[in-house]
Order: C-alpha cells, then sequence, then structure tokens
C-alpha cells in the first residue's frame, strides 16, 4: 500500500463509519432510547424514539427481515423488568410475535394476576395489552403503525424498542 493510499483511508474511513452505525453504535443508542422511555414524560418519547430509529437506520417495515426466528431484550428497568420479544418471519411477513415484560425472577407481568389486578385499575392490564400489540404488528407489519392501548402507551414503546433489539441482534 502507498502512503497516499493509506492517508486516504484514513480519512475516508472514519467519515464511512459515521454513514451507517455500526452494531455497537446501534446499541448503544436503543441503550440511551431505553432509558428516556423509561424517565421521560410520554410527550417527550416520541420525537426521541423517532430520532433513534431513523439514526439508526432500523427499518420501517418488516418485509425486509429474512425469513426465520428473532429475538430480542431490553435492559432491566428502574422496575425490575426487561421487555422481550420472540416474532418469526416468513416469507417476507411477520407469522407469530410472543411479547411480554419480564423480572428478574422470570415472571411475566401478562401472567402476574396481582400485578394485573393493580394495573386494571387504569384501565387495561399487560394480559389484554401485549396481546394487542402483538396482534396489531402481525397485521399491520409496521412497527410505527402499532397503536397504543390506553393505559399502555409506555408498554407500546418498550415493545417497539424490545422489536428493534431483535432486528439488531439479527445483524
Amino acid at each position: 500500500m502507498n502512503c497516499k493510499f493509506t492517508l486516504l483511508l484514513c480519512i475516508l474511513f472514519p467519515v464511512c463509519l459515521k454513514a451507517q452505525p455500526n452494531y455497537s453504535e446501534k446499541q448503544q443508542k436503543l441503550e440511551m432510547l431505553h432509558w428516556i422511555i423509561e424517565r421521560s414524560p410520554i410527550s417527550a418519547i416520541k420525537s426521541e424514539y423517532d430520532k433513534t430509529m431513523q439514526e439508526t437506520g432500523f427499518p420501517k417495515t418488516l418485509v425486509t427481515l429474512k425469513d426465520g426466528s428473532y429475538y430480542g431484550e431490553t435492559p432491566f428497568d428502574d422496575f425490575g423488568y426487561k421487555h422481550i420479544i420472540s416474532f418469526e418471519m416468513m416469507n417476507g411477513e411477520m407469522i407469530r410475535a410472543d411479547y411480554n415484560e419480564v423480572n428478574e425472577n422470570g415472571q411475566g407481568k401478562q401472567e402476574d394476576a396481582d400485578y394485573c389486578n393493580r394495573m386494571g385499575q387504569s384501565g387495561t392490564t399487560p394480559a389484554i395489552a401485549y396481546p394487542e400489540y402483538e396482534k396489531q404488528l402481525i397485521k399491520k407489519q409496521l412497527p410505527d403503525k402499532v397503536d397504543a392501548v390506553s393505559g399502555a402507551t409506555y408498554s407500546m414503546y418498550r415493545f417497539r424498542l424490545a422489536l428493534a433489539f431483535a432486528i439488531l441482534n439479527a445483524q
């Protein structure tokens, strides 16, 4: 390699890296978004979510994903839950999705009757909201078109974020 070519690589390589965030940068951005979702008012989350998805280049549609099984999870939140999704793609469509928020002991919110009873006072429960998010995603095939269930808007963003982690894991 001659010196001019090496110098050109040293100048252009960092620029190329910035053009398309690598896995580590995308993971860091998703982890920052996780904490924004957990610690911000809902009014601030939409713009931060949209900005992060654009910066990281996550697909707006699922049709670009290869056939197969996907799995993603967020870090644990301030309440001791991580947000987990698994789904399956076949012929450019999501055909199965399973989402839950699971505590450090492995218990999911959907199966926690006490938690669901307490949350039911807000108008919904994880046992109602999470299957609705799964159903919407399978029907619409567009994460950004999954509408919030009243009383579970934070969970909708956690759901979308877990989906982004699953797509990141596949890259």
